[in-house]
């Protein structure tokens, strides 16, 4: 908002008809709309067609009209800029001019550094010849300092030889052309307001220096209070604008709003808190969104959070709702595209571009072609998938793009030019797919019209990359190939940003601290007040170090010192907190996003001392939410209908607990919500979910099939006559929904095609390799004293087995395919290695006799002779169709010891870290091994022979991990100090037991429809192939766990969301 006394000059001199003679010149776009507005409301009608108001950019530009001198072409776009210093670096670190960065030239993190320190060196009117004179003293330059003035002087020569310009250029064009033509250039004006600026840069100040040696009546208006900080900016802006004497003034403070204080744990409970906060007052206080301000400068983590707060509990806000281009889906599609063209020649993903419903034919048809092929990843040239989709008749469409995509590539594609020429080719191959065309034919409006912002701007974006280029041929660009235009392309989409929609004019503004001060408001959040957060931490390109820029600062160049800087942010925090009319909220998280303690910022408390605020009396007016409070636990806390439902769970109980006790809990969300037409939806909602609860098969995303009918068809069609194996067990223990998913709809997840063979790939050739080593050792233990012949023995195994390997499907070039060989070679060496040790150490009292053993199963040639048909069987409560409970399943090895004692192995490939723990086996959390020993003692072993212990062994680590074992074998397991699987006699027979009633167990519930969504390791659902089917996130679990009451069906854990 313009100052009341700038208003008041302009109406007097309008009155007076010399309206003419003066200007009002703002920082931004946006205070000069709100400037304009409000000459027009305190002068008569056309006052703003006689005074003009200005930007500071669009001032210099009409400096430079005046005198027929015009400004340089057109500015220069900052990807644009990056693009052509990238450019110049690699073109002196071709010809050896760069000593200190040529080894790194062509990396775009160095093309970026020296872009923004060429930006910070501009920004405060500094030459490269003024640079280097600080710095060296009239010395020559030498290291970092030589390369970057040597590019910077190559970026200037750059700049004039081809019409283009920084936007500080302009500044200084405008100022010399002030300097150049005197008054002349000015005209008639006699006075000017340089109004709303909360600092000026070097560079605008030598602009505001000229014109107040020609116009004496020449102020600056700063948006700020007055306050001990403001002094610092205006002897700042006085010292800038020397040998020209201003006025420099800023608004009178006299305003005590009162003050409140807010602390929650990290900043997305911070950002609910304000949120709510800003709803209360709204609705019962009656304040007007447009007169409440919220500022923060953690854009990061707390804006978004908000912004998401404020859509959930419906209140509108002002606030440039912007995305990154790399979050649009089009978008990606695109510069996928883009990669598959740089990766034509070695191989590329059609099923990536398929499933895209802009270039391909949607994820449907993408995963038809993906099943029909076998894997999903997998890379080919345009041949190759050309040969594969041919041989298979659900391939079509999948020809078809490929087919369209060989023809956009043929003839000269690629082969020759620069950026400009690939921008131009990847806009005939996007029209070729049909974009961005198939944007507008998109069902949902809603998301063609934003897709379509987002093109929009990546079409602005191709501009720039083609621009840049410069009129060269393109022999010399910086990522002038296919591959360095895609890798331009990925690294913009994630800076570039689109915008999603208008801001509301008449919601809650959300800007950050320095724009908070512009105007008053009669409610303001300061929210994200952390250290780190704010003051924010001071960016030094590291072009420069700390003594350079104390030398510069010596030597006149204005650059910022971290003292100034310190100060600037002091008087940022000070203007924010008079910008505050009446009411003050300071925010803070108590925590960061990770758990990690955070403090408050010492502006904070630097505030609180200077308001004469003691320790006990902030305790009156602070609000701390603690973790249990982030989700209301009351219905009057409830901000939105998610909230209430929520609310209204915790309260009347979790999952099924929570139906017989809705009807109770109704009448008093009906009466609650009736004071809230906000809510009154979802209380009527309430209504139906209580009315539902008592009918079957209700259950609120619990898992649990509660229909008669269908739990009959599960134990009449999907559980008849089926034979559980060992695995099936622990996949019901680890996740009964995952199970639900997997054993009982038989969701496949589609194959992946990685960069290299799967870890299932690499342990089943490692199962092998083993399996054929010890076949030709049983009944033998290994004796250390052979081990060159083992050697030998296991590499050539290991060669014949890799053999085996199918490398078609897997995407992978033969220097790496040789490294991978040679790893597993490598890995089969070391683990013979640990079983000779371990050998070593029993005495030898081990001896293989039994390898994939097998029970229940058909029998396969590597199957011991010794496997059986016979199924395990387990008698329990109606588990099956006839009572009893089939298992079948198939042990790696089986050791036998001089006394007839069996030992039993299952490998695993993954680290002894992720294996199963003691307690886990013990407990039968996890029942695979148990089931082994039950099969063998049952169907194996005979007398005297006992099972005297049970090992999970893992190939990745050479070592055995966890398990269960007779106390009497300890010494013969060399277990040394691990005791979690040791059991007496009486733990065996207990533990086998449990085992057995753990199986029944599970098999009874799956039967019975039982499939909770309760993770046992919630970290596990990370890896989870149903983590996007699984409907857990819609619960407060935290909420649901604590109300729980440790009830066994429930998810006790909030990170279990799968």
């Amino acid at each position: 908002m313009a100052h009341s006394s700038v208003l008041a000059s302009i109406s007097h001199a309008v009155m007076d008809g010399v309206g003419e003679q003066m200007a009002l010149v703002v920082h931004s776009g946006d205070m000069a709309a709100r400037a304009r507005r409000e000459v027009l409301s305190t002068t008569e009608s056309g006052a703003a067609l006689v005074i003009p108001v200005y930007t500071l950019d669009q001032f210099a530009a009409a400096i430079l009209r005046r005198v027929a001198r015009g400004q340089r072409c057109r500015p220069i776009g900052e990807l644009e800029r990056e693009i052509v210093i990238g450019r110049l670096l690699k073109g002196r670190a071709g010809s050896g001019q760069l000593a200190a960065v040529g080894h790194s030239a062509d990396r775009p993190g160095v093309a970026r550094a020296f872009s923004g320190a060429i930006l910070d060196m501009k920004q405060v009117a500094a030459t490269p010849d003024h640079v280097e004179q600080a710095l060296t003293g009239g010395s020559a330059p030498t290291g970092v300092h030589a390369d970057f003035l040597a590019v910077w002087r190559d970026y200037e020569a750059f700049l004039d030889g081809h019409g283009l310009a920084d936007g500080e250029d302009l500044y200084v064009d405008a100022a010399s052309a002030l300097i150049a033509q005197g008054g002349q250039a000015l005209g008639d004006l006699g006075r000017v307001w340089f109004d709303q600026f909360f600092d000026v840069t070097p560079v605008e100040a030598g602009l505001i220096s000229a014109v107040a040696r020609l116009v004496p009546a020449t102020s600056v208006g700063l948006v700020c209070t007055q306050c001990d900080d403001a002094d610092f900016v205006v002897k700042r802006v006085r010292r800038l604008v020397e040998p020209a004497t201003v006025e420099v003034s800023v608004r009178s403070g006299s305003l005590k709003p009162d003050l409140s204080i807010m602390t929650a744990p990290g900043p997305a409970a911070e950002a609910r808190e304000v949120a709510r906060e800003v709803k209360r007052l709204i609705m019962e206080e009656g304040r007007n969104p447009w007169e409440i301000c919220v500022a923060s400068a953690d854009s990061a983590q707390f804006i978004p959070a908000l912004l998401e707060a404020f859509e959930e509990f419906g209140v509108a806000c002002s606030a440039p709702r912007k995305r990154l281009l790399s979050s649009s889906m089009p978008i990606l599609d695109c510069v996928a595209l883009a990669d598959a063209a740089a990766s034509r020649h070695s191989g590329f993903d059609l099923v990536r571009l398929l499933a895209s419903p802009y270039i391909g034919r949607g994820p449907a048809c993408a995963g038809q072609v993906a099943r029909a092929i076998g894997v999903k990843g997998l890379e080919l040239t345009s041949g190759r998938w050309k040969a594969r989709l041919r041989r298979i008749d659900e391939c079509g469409d999948a020809l078809a793009l490929a087919d369209t995509l060989a023809e956009a590539w043929s003839g000269g594609f690629g082969k020759s030019g620069g950026l400009a020429d690939r921008v131009c080719e990847f806009r005939t191959l996007l029209a070729a797919v049909g974009m961005p065309g198939s944007i507008m034919a998109a069902e949902n409006r809603d998301w063609a019209v934003e897709s379509w912002a987002a093109w929009r701007v990546f079409n602005s974006l191709l501009d720039e990359i083609a621009r840049s280029a410069g009129g060269q041929d393109g022999s010399d660009c910086s990522g002038g190939d296919w591959a360095g235009f895609a890798r331009i392309l990925g690294s913009a989409i994630r800076r570039r940003s689109f915008g999603l929609e208008r801001p509301d004019p008449a919601g809650v503004r959300v800007v950050g601290p320095a724009r908070s001060a512009e105007s008053e408001w009669p409610i303001l959040f300061l929210s994200g007040m952390a250290e780190g957060t704010f003051p924010r931490k001071m960016r030094r390109p590291w072009v420069f170090k700390e003594d350079d820029l104390q030398r510069l600062a010596h030597s006149g160049v204005g650059v910022t010192l971290p003292g100034e800087y310190a100060a600037m942010e002091r008087f940022i925090f000070s203007s924010a907190v008079g910008a505050a009319s009446r009411k003050l909220y300071i925010t803070y998280p108590s925590s960061a996003a990770d758990g990690s303690s955070v403090r408050r910022s010492f502006f904070v408390d630097e505030l609180l001392n200077s308001m004469d605020i003691a320790p006990e009396d902030e305790q009156q007016i602070t609000k701390s939410v603690s973790p249990r409070e982030v989700f209301p636990r009351r219905l009057d806390m409830a901000a939105s209908p998610r909230e209430l439902g929520l609310c209204a769970l915790a309260l009347a109980g979790a999952q099924r607990q929570a139906h017989g006790q809705a009807g109770q809990l109704m009448p008093q969300v009906r009466e609650w919500a009736k004071q809230r037409p906000d809510m009154w939806e979802t209380a009527l909602w309430w209504k139906d979910r209580s009315a539902q609860a008592a009918g079957p098969g209700f259950s609120v995303f619990s898992g649990a099939v509660g229909a008669a009918e269908l739990v009959y068809n599960l134990k009449t069609e999907v559980f008849r006559g089926v034979v559980w194996s060992a695995g099936h067990f622990d996949d019901y223990l680890r996740c009964p929904f995952a199970f639900f998913c997997s054993r009982v709809l038989q969701l496949d997840a589609v194959e992946e095609a990685p960069d290299e063979p799967t870890p299932l790939t690499r342990g089943g050739v490692l199962h092998d390799i083993m399996r054929r080593f010890f076949e030709r050792h049983l009944g033998s233990c290994l004796f250390p004293s052979k081990i060159d012949d083992y050697y030998s023995e296991m590499a050539s195994i290991a060669q014949e087995e890799l053999d085996k390997v199918d490398i078609e499907a897997i995407s992978m070039s033969e220097p790496a395919w040789e490294a991978y060989r040679s790893s597993i070679v490598a890995q089969a060496i070391r683990t013979l290695d640990a079983q000779v040790e371990l050998a070593s150490k029993t005495d030898g009292f081990w001896s293989p006799a039994h390898l994939e053993w097998s029970f229940g199963l058909a029998l396969r040639p590597e199957a011991a002779p010794s496997s059986v048909r016979e199924y395990l069987v387990l008698s329990g409560d109606d588990p099956g169709d006839d009572g009893v409970l089939r298992v079948c399943g198939r042990v790696d090895r089986i050791d036998v010891g001089p006394d007839g004692a069996l030992a039993i192995y299952d490998y695993k490939s993954g680290r002894s870290a992720n294996l199963p723990s003691f307690t886990d086996i013990r407990e039968a959390d996890e029942v695979q091994l148990g089931v082994y020993v039950l099969a063998v003692e049952r169907l194996l072993a005979s007398a005297p022979q006992l099972v005297a212990g049970a090992w999970y062994y893992s190939l990745r680590d050479n070592r055995m991990g966890s398990g269960v074992w007779r106390e009497e074998y300890h010494d013969r397991f060399a277990a040394e100090r691990r005791r979690g699987g040791k059991l007496s006699r009486d733990q065996w027979r207990e533990y086998v037991d449990r085992v057995a009633a753990s199986a029944l167990d599970v098999a009874g519930k799956a039967t019975a429809g039982a499939f909770y969504i309760a993770p046992r390791k919630p970290s596990s659902c990370v890896w989870c192939d149903y983590r996007r089917v699984c409907q857990v996130y819609m619960l407060d679990l935290e909420a649901l766990s604590q109300s729980a009451e440790g009830d066994g069906d429930t998810c006790t854990g909030g990170d279990c969301r799968g």
